[in-house]
């Protein structure tokens, strides 16, 4: 039974220390004195910069134009011209199908029409001295003329026979080889102009109006520890009845060639940007629904609470729209064991934190 009352006893002891530490703690010494004035804190200055509504979505890049090359006539390869992944230029000759029944076609009309050219300049002669008619002339005429057009025929031909880049870019890994019969349809190697990226993704419908065309899009990808700036340069025409959301299309420019097409990123498209008040994240203070900040008077260092409204968060950044003005300061370190009315040390006082120029910005 002595026992228990001693427990008791102590339980009692215990509980009125707690209270008694508990309620000076944040009212002051039992003497009426001021607050710990030892308590160090850091302090931020509130100030305006730039924020916008931020919208995150799945995009599939994919090159600026891109191509399979393939053949348009089935004849063997003759040769390729070209290597793995090679850059090319326009206009390129890529890969060469054989023609040597073309060449000999073209070989044999180019004489016939050189016969002719020689036929009708032999019969001007004859008509200056009247010895040819007109008509024999236009009959001749007509002859090379269709002569010109065989020619242009089998050349046509022969230039379906050399396979070349129809733009700038990038070539993948070769598909065939030389000797190998060249068939309608049949990818020889792609080609991808990746000098600028388009970048495809879908946001709700019910952000339409806050969508432009040149607004700005940042994009990361896990391949890369960095991120890529673009900007939008398309938006959809219909909106997708099953989800209701919208196509927009993204361009970025590529100049290391890092991009490749297939690669999914993730997109951040900043909307209605505006410039507003915003604090480090670490300085609110949340109370059921309700945030709070605590506020220094620069002239005495004492301490306030107070409530705020927030809107949009920002890595790291809140964005203030009630509850504080520009140039106040507010606790960034130490939120958690100040009190209000307390007195405290600000240790960068004459220099207090700031935001960046623009929040969010990557």
């Amino acid at each position: 039974m002595t026992h228990r009352y001693f427990l008791l006893g102590s339980l009692l002891i215990v509980s009125g220390l707690v209270y008694y530490f508990g309620f000076f703690s944040s009212r002051g010494a039992p003497g009426g004195g001021s607050a710990n004035t030892s308590l160090q804190v850091a302090v931020f200055t509130v100030e305006r910069r730039q924020v916008a509504d931020r919208t995150e979505a799945l995009g599939t890049a994919r090159a600026w134009e891109s191509v399979d090359i393939s053949a348009t006539v089935t004849e063997p390869i003759e040769a390729l011209h070209f290597s793995d992944g090679e850059w090319v230029v326009a206009g390129q000759l890529l890969a060469t199908l054989r023609q040597s029944a073309e060449r000999a076609q073209l070989a044999e009309e180019r004489a016939n029409l050189a016969e002719q050219q020689r036929e009708l300049r032999r019969l001007e002669d004859l008509l200056k001295r009247k010895l040819a008619s007109q008509t024999d002339i236009d009959q001749r005429r007509t002859q090379v003329e269709r002569s010109q057009f065989r020619i242009d025929e089998i050349e046509s031909r022969i230039g379906l026979r050399m396979i070349r880049a129809p733009f700038a870019g990038q070539l993948g890994l070769r598909r065939i080889s030389p000797g190998a019969l060249a068939q309608p349809g049949m990818v020889i190697a792609t080609l991808d102009d990746i000098s600028r990226i388009k970048l495809e993704f879908r946001i709700p419908a019910a952000l339409l109006a806050s969508l432009s065309v040149g607004q700005p899009v940042h994009a990361t990808t896990s391949s890369y520890d960095q991120s890529f700036t673009g900007s939008v340069i398309a938006i959809d025409s219909r909106i997708n009845a099953v989800d209701r959301s919208v196509g927009v299309l993204a361009e970025f420019d590529n100049p290391d060639r890092l991009l490749k097409p297939g690669l999914l990123m993730l997109v951040e498209l900043q909307r209605q940007p505006r410039q507003a008040l915003v604090v480090p994240e670490e300085s609110l203070v949340a109370r059921e629904l309700e945030q709070f900040v605590w506020v220094v008077n620069p002239e005495n260092f004492q301490v306030s609470q107070r409530a705020v409204a927030i809107g949009v968060r920002i890595n790291g950044w809140v964005e203030v729209t009630e509850g504080l003005k520009t140039g106040e300061w507010i606790i960034q370190e130490g939120v958690g064991v100040v009190r209000d009315g307390m007195t405290v040390q600000v240790k960068n006082a004459d220099e207090p934190n700031r935001a960046p120029e623009r929040v969010g910005a990557n």
